[in-house]
């Protein structure tokens, strides 16, 4: 896109605008997974998911005739949303929000808001269903234009896991 790049530390957070979107403004198709009980999964290639934060939702694999969501935010019946970086299908209390014109550190920035608002709103007695998933919004940071500031959310995202990296680097030196 061009431009000088944007440091961040001079972009404070509490000072940004946010407005709410919703998710099929933003480019997103969501689709929704199908139920395969335990006893009927085939043993496959494709990466399965459920409901659930443990290892992001991930069961393990499958080769039943599912859809394949490509690089997919999921969101399950409980609110848990994350990023997947491949190829994946899901259950019935899965959905996925597919969108190939955003990178992973967009999705990334959006599935950890969703994560956030869903945190209290949603649990076994008040599940994440279909009409959450056509309706579902999310507050992101707007450059003044109004329009979501993609970059801003990228550098974000890029800022934290460089972070981390030098965090882990300095772990393993002093070992």
């Amino acid at each position: 896109s061009g431009g000088k790049a944007v440091n961040l530390k001079e972009k404070s957070i509490d000072t940004i605008e946010w407005k709410d979107f919703k998710m099929s403004d933003l480019g997103f198709k969501n689709y929704h997974g199908k139920r395969i009980k335990k006893s009927d999964r085939i043993n496959g290639k494709t990466t399965f998911l459920t409901a659930g934060k443990e290892n992001q939702g991930v069961v393990g694999t499958v080769g039943n005739d599912v859809e394949i969501w490509n690089n997919p935010i999921t969101v399950d019946m409980f609110g848990n949303a994350f990023y997947h970086n491949y190829d994946c299908a899901g259950d019935d209390n899965v959905y996925a929000f597919v969108n190939e014109n955003l990178n992973e550190y967009i999705k990334k920035y959006i599935a950890t808001i969703i994560m956030m608002q869903s945190k209290s709103k949603y649990s076994y007695e008040n599940q994440f269903r279909q009409t959450n998933a056509d309706n579902l919004t999310v507050k992101l940071p707007v450059n003044n234009l109004g329009n979501p500031d993609f970059q801003y959310m990228e550098l974000y995202i890029k800022n934290i896991e460089n972070k981390a990296e030098n965090i882990i680097k300095n772990l393993n030196s002093n070992i």
